[in-house]
């Protein structure tokens, strides 16, 4: 029999309080080791989203699935970690400053997502995540459905680290040199979290939704608010790595590159919505990085549909795509088996 949502949490944080690596990982990187319990409010909302991303992950985890666990730091700042600990343990980690940073992301975003998709917020499944009773720690249901796609990510992207064998990198110091393994190693995170992230929303909103015999076009609609959830979500948290302002014209930060991975790589994963067509993805694709990113400035219009096709395509973007492959190509055959 499954454990709860709840019950294994507890014991996942009872866990983690008795790891010596974890530990030790926690005071490296946000200088505290305490963490938060699943009380009330947020905490215990997130806490739901950890630990259901990781029971869906577990069913792909060859070894013992329970070795994959996941806590809440106390730590302030925003920020997630894949860790190693005692015990062959994979943990994943997400602080209380990136909880409230999305938390608040995700609340504003969902006020602007009736007005950019009228349509499908008119039909009764979206009328039905409208009126919706607010998840603990949030203002709205439609919020708290955002904040479960950003999550699902973030734990999906952690446990993409897990999954692709990335340890060998982070206990092998010497290869750190290379400025391209790390970032490559981001981008195959990025992408098995991605994937991972839709199974998770779409198990979720099913649930919610009547469990009746649909039309096609009510499963039409309810894909739809799937796409909508699922993409804002991830972009949410896509949408920290880059700066406020920047031009693809221009030379681009590695985080700006990867925003634009994440945005590309949506594509395949929503292809699995089958009665949503190619057009009707890219444009649910566009509209949402329109709202997590704000209006282009009118000189600036790089996420509008013609100028993110063009960074997709530009020279400079696929030269440093290539160099990231070149860069993981000398170092894969290092990489641990996966589990």
């Amino acid at each position: 029999m499954r454990t709860s949502l709840f019950t294994e949490f507890k014991e996942s944080t009872a866990l983690a309080r008795t790891d010596t690596a974890l530990t030790g990982q926690l005071l490296r990187h946000y200088k505290t080791a305490a963490l938060l319990p699943p009380r009330r409010g947020l905490c215990r909302s997130t806490c739901v989203a950890l630990a259901w991303n990781i029971q869906q992950a577990r069913v792909v985890f060859r070894q013992d699935p329970s070795l994959i666990r996941g806590v809440i730091s106390a730590a302030p700042c925003a920020n997630a970690l894949a860790a190693w600990g005692d015990r062959e343990q994979h943990w994943i980690v997400v602080t209380q400053g990136l909880m409230t940073e999305l938390r608040d992301a995700a609340e504003m975003h969902a006020a602007r997502l009736p007005a950019a998709f009228p349509a499908a917020f008119a039909t009764a499944p979206g009328r039905q995540l409208l009126a919706a009773t607010p998840l603990q720690g949030f203002d709205t249901m439609l919020g708290a459905l955002l904040y479960f796609g950003a999550m699902s990510f973030v734990a999906s992207h952690e446990l993409g680290h897990h999954l692709a064998g990335h340890d060998a990198y982070f206990r092998a110091p010497a290869h750190h040199a290379r400025w391209e393994v790390p970032h490559a190693l981001e981008r195959q995170a990025d992408a098995i979290g991605v994937g991972a992230a839709l199974l998770s929303v779409s198990k979720l909103l099913r649930r919610f939704f009547t469990a009746t015999a649909l039309l096609p076009s009510e499963r039409e609609e309810q894909q739809t608010l799937i796409a909508i959830v699922f993409t804002a979500g991830v972009l949410t948290m896509a949408a920290r790595l880059v700066p406020a302002a920047f031009d693809f014209n221009a030379a681009q930060s590695p985080n700006a590159y990867r925003m634009l991975k994440i945005a590309a790589t949506l594509m395949r994963p929503l292809r699995s919505l089958m009665l949503l067509d190619d057009a009707g993805r890219k444009w649910i694709r566009l509209k949402c990085l329109e709202i997590v990113l704000g209006p282009p400035l009118p000189a600036q219009d790089a996420f509008h549909l013609r100028g993110m096709q063009q960074a997709l395509h530009a020279p400079a973007f696929h030269a440093y795509m290539t160099q990231l492959d070149a860069g993981f190509r000398l170092f894969k055959d290092k990489l641990s088996e996966s589990p």
